[in-house]
Order: structure tokens, then C-alpha cells, then sequence
């Protein structure tokens, strides 16, 4: 320890040139006491009362325009209290008013003013009422008030008397009818003007109707009943036999369409010969099955009914066809698969397709899945994505190991 000096209730430590409390490192010899670093020496003061630093500049005023506040600073480190010392006496923040230019105000509308009075007595009129843009006035660059200051609507009273009159009339509309006698009308309406109020409405009729004449019009021909066939044109075998009827129910007239279609018909008759009825050929070879696999596949063998052909006789009863069921082998499966929950609770319930294989899925912030998966799905997903755990199982003994289940 170097030379000390005693100095009232303190001890200055000479030897120790100092810049901060932390240089000086020996401890004081009386109970109490700490060791401050003091004009560049270590002294052993048993208290060290604090004192004001600088005030920090004031800080941007709390509005952009109007009267707001701003607020300064200072620490206590000019000394910092330490040992039995006090702390500086006051706040260690002060706040001032700060006056910025006046705050634009935009106007607002004040109530409407009542409606004016109605100028007429009867039918239609105008009336209007006004509104001031002083609520708030705008002041300070503010924008003034959108809209109009003036409203103007109708005001309908009882309708003044009218007598209706009638508008000319109309065009003759066409005739009922394009050909022989009809009718045809024309209309006015009572709008020349309109009653209105309590004016009388129009004497007379609105609508005239007259008579008007055309050429006859035609008559389309229309078919008689159809005669009796004439006999057979053959006594064995195939032949033809006709009927006739005529365009004469009605006579075509006045330039009317003849009758549609033919006026013969013609069909084929079998004339009394031998009797032959048919009978089944024998039944030809299998067809491949549909399916090399699974219980849904099939075959069919065929015969035809030309042993002999029917001629004038019965045809062959029964099916053409026949079809049966395959002697196949199952179709092959892919590996057994459970549900399992996120504790590993397994059910063995599941057996994937010979294409698939049993993904085992673990991603973050997701759920724990094991189920059926396309092969490729699972090994493209497995070489993906990173953030998790995938395994693609193909058989028993994979998911014993993975999920640590029997």
C-alpha cells in the first residue's frame, strides 16, 4: 500500500494515480469506508454524496403544431453516490411547454337551416334550405367543407285540376288474319293532357275496331284413310304387298300444299311354304379372361343360331352368349400398415396397394401420420423435405423398427 495522508474523515492514497473507482484496488483500514478515485487519487471516504451531471438537451417537442411538451435529463454521476453518501436532492428529468404554429382545422358543416315554404298552392314547387361551413369554421390552412351549402327539392301539395284530352290516334294495327275476313284496331290515349286533381277524364272510347278483307286462304291437302293390302305377290317365301290412299280429305285449294309423303305403301309379306325353325350351332372356344388376378375376372364363349337358320319358323331360344367366372390367382398387395396416434398407440388395419409403401411422417409443428403412400410420393418427400423425419416402410420388420411396436 503506499504512503496515505490522513485528511479529516478520509484517506488519500498517493502512490495510486486514478481514473476510475475500479483503479483503486486496495482496501481502507477503518470499518466503513470505500475507496473513490478522487481528482485522479484513491481516497478512503466512508460516504460519497452524489452530485448533478450536465442536463441533457431538451427532446423534440410531443405535437408538430399547437402547445405540446418536451423533457430534458440528468444523471446522478457527478460524483455517484457511494457508501454512506446521499443521493443527489431533486428529479432527474424537467418538462416545459413548447408552442408551435396554430394546428390546421378543416371546416365542418353546421346543422341544415329548415325547409323554405312551398311557393304555389297546388301541383309542384321548389323549395330549399341552407347550411354554414362553421362547425367548425376552417382556420390555419384547414380545408373548407365539401358539398354544397344549398339543397333544393320538391315539394308536392294537392294536384291542381287537369280535364284529360285525347292524343291522337294510333296506326291501324294489322289484321287478325292474313287471309279471308278479320279485325283490326287502333287506340288513343287520354294524355293530351292527363286529368290530374280533380279534373274530368276523357269522353269517349280509346280503342275503334274495323273489319278487313283479305284474299281466301289456301287449304293444304290432307290424306283419306288408307285402303285394304292388296294380296301377296308370292304364294311362298318373301313377296310385297301395297296399299293406296288419296289426297282428297281436304282437296288442296287456293294455292294450299299438296299432301306430304307417298301415296302408296309398300310392305313385305311371306306367302305359305315350309316351316323351318332355327337351331343352335355349338358353342365356340373362351374368351381370355379380363383379368390375370383378383376375383372380378371373367370369360365368355358364343354360338350362333344357323343350324339351321329359321325360314318362316321359331327362332332359337336362349342366350347367344355364356360367361363365367376365372380360376385366377389373388393380386399381389403391398406391406401391412396401422394407424398409429402421436403416443404410438397402434391398430394393424391397413394393407397398401402393391404401389404403395407405409410412410412413418414426423414435421415440425405437425402432426405424427403412418399411412399408405405412393412409393414414389414418399421417397420424392423423403429427399425434400428436411425439417422432419419420413421413413418408407415396405415391410414388418421396417415399422417394428421405427416405431418400436410389435
Amino acid at each position: 500500500m503506499g504512503d496515505c495522508q490522513n485528511v479529516g474523515q478520509h484517506y488519500i492514497q498517493h502512490s495510486i494515480y486514478c481514473f476510475v473507482n475500479t483503479d483503486c484496488h486496495h482496501g481502507c483500514h477503518h470499518h466503513g469506508e470505500v475507496k473513490v478515485c478522487i481528482n485522479h487519487y484513491c481516497e478512503c471516504r466512508k460516504g460519497v454524496d452524489g452530485g448533478w451531471a450536465e442536463w441533457s438537451t431538451w427532446n423534440h417537442c410531443t405535437v408538430t403544431c399547437g402547445t405540446g411538451s418536451k423533457q430534458r435529463h440528468r444523471t446522478c454521476t457527478n460524483p455517484a453516490p457511494s457508501g454512506s453518501g446521499s443521493h443527489c436532492p431533486g428529479s432527474d428529468q424537467e418538462r416545459t411547454m413548447c408552442h408551435l404554429s396554430p394546428c390546421p382545422v378543416n371546416g365542418g358543416w353546421a346543422r341544415w337551416s329548415a325547409w323554405s315554404h312551398c311557393p304555389v298552392t297546388c301541383g309542384i314547387g321548389r323549395i330549399q334550405r341552407h347550411r354554414t361551413c362553421t362547425n367548425p369554421a376552417p382556420s390555419a390552412s384547414g380545408s373548407p367543407c365539401h358539398g354544397s351549402h344549398e339543397e333544393t327539392t320538391h315539394c308536392h301539395l294537392s294536384h291542381c285540376p287537369v280535364n284529360g284530352g285525347w292524343a291522337s290516334w294510333s296506326a291501324w294495327g294489322h289484321c287478325t288474319v292474313t287471309c279471308d275476313t278479320g279485325t283490326k284496331q287502333r287506340h288513343r290515349t287520354c294524355t293530351n293532357p292527363a286529368p290530374s286533381g280533380s279534373g274530368s277524364p276523357c269522353h269517349g272510347f280509346h280503342e275503334e275496331r274495323t273489319l278487313c278483307h283479305h284474299d281466301h286462304c289456301p287449304i293444304d291437302g290432307g290424306w283419306s284413310n288408307w285402303e285394304a293390302w292388296t294380296t301377296c305377290s308370292v304364294t311362298c317365301g318373301t313377296g310385297i304387298e301395297i296399299r293406296r290412299r288419296h289426297c282428297s280429305n281436304p282437296v288442296p285449294k287456293y294455292g294450299g300444299s299438296q299432301c306430304p309423303g307417298n301415296e302408296t305403301e309398300s310392305s313385305t309379306c311371306t306367302g305359305t311354304c315350309n316351316v323351318v325353325d332355327g337351331s343352335w350351332s355349338s358353342w365356340g372356344a373362351w374368351s381370355s379372361c379380363t383379368d390375370t388376378c383378383g376375383n372380378f375376372s371373367a370369360r365368355q364363349r358364343i354360338r350362333h343360331c344357323d343350324k339351321p337358320a329359321p325360314v318362316n319358323g321359331k327362332p332359337c331360344t336362349g342366350a347367344h352368349n355364356e360367361i363365367s367366372a376365372c380360376n385366377v390367382t389373388p393380386c399381389p398387395v403391398g406391406p401391412d400398415c396401422p394407424t398409429c396416434d402421436e403416443s404410438l398407440n397402434c391398430t394393424w388395419n391397413n394393407t397398401c396397394d402393391i404401389t404403395e409403401t407405409c410412410m412413418i411422417r414426423q414435421y415440425s409443428n405437425a402432426k405424427f401420420t403412418v399411412h399408405c403412400s405412393k412409393t414414389v410420393d414418399c421417397d420424392f418427400e423423403k429427399t425434400t423435405f428436411t425439417n422432419g423425419e419420413i421413413f418408407c416402410c415396405n415391410n414388418h420388420a421396417c415399422l417394428v423398427e421405427y416405431l418400436g411396436i410389435s
